[in-house]
């Protein structure tokens, strides 16, 4: 019965590092003109691109 709860545990922890691991790896930064975006996956998918643009803070 242990044995069962400990796999279940492991399996959770291991799910949990392969998540950060990659979300790690896929992150970055480019540079358009005089700006600098920051992206996690892909870069259209960037947070202070949208935010630069909602603000007109860069161009």
């Amino acid at each position: 019965m242990y044995f069962k709860e400990k796999e279940k545990y492991m399996k959770k922890v291991m799910l949990a590092l392969f998540a950060v691991m990659t979300l790690a790896a896929c992150t970055g930064s480019y540079k358009s003109g005089n700006c600098e975006y920051d992206f996690l996956l892909h870069k259209d998918i960037s947070i202070s691109k949208i935010i630069g643009n909602a603000t007109g803070g860069c161009r």
